[in-house]
């Protein structure tokens, strides 16, 4: 299936190289996807290294679907109880606590890890 998008990227020149700092992404009728643009830019800002723009390009394309669901239907327990089944211990706006069984060898009890989340 083919996606045509209409993109507005801000390139920096370091090194002869290219590299994003900031993309906008229009998906349809030139009216611009908010979570897909806001998507992106964390993960282009949180990332260590620099992305090309095909590297911004094909994160576009690997999250459009994901981008374009209502946003009732993207919940962050729903997400993580997806990729973690029953080892999920509980999970809020809060916080997410995930046990694994198998996270030290020969352990009596299984770890329980704990992500705290604050909205910033």
């Amino acid at each position: 299936m083919r996606t045509e998008f209409t993109v507005e990227a801000k390139l920096k020149y370091e090194n002869l190289q290219l590299f994003v700092v900031d993309i906008s992404v229009n998906t349809e009728k030139d009216v611009v996807n908010e979570t897909l643009s806001n998507f992106v830019n964390s993960t282009i800002n949180a990332s260590k290294s620099k992305y090309s723009l095909n590297q911004a390009l094909t994160l576009i394309n690997d999250y459009k679907d994901f981008a374009n669901k209502p946003t009732d239907e993207i919940g962050l327990c729903d997400r993580v109880e997806e990729e973690y089944h029953a080892n999920v211990i509980s999970c809020d706006t809060t916080k997410i606590m995930i046990e694994s069984k198998y996270a030290v060898k020969d352990a009596t009890e299984p770890v329980v890890y704990t992500f705290t989340l604050n909205n910033k």
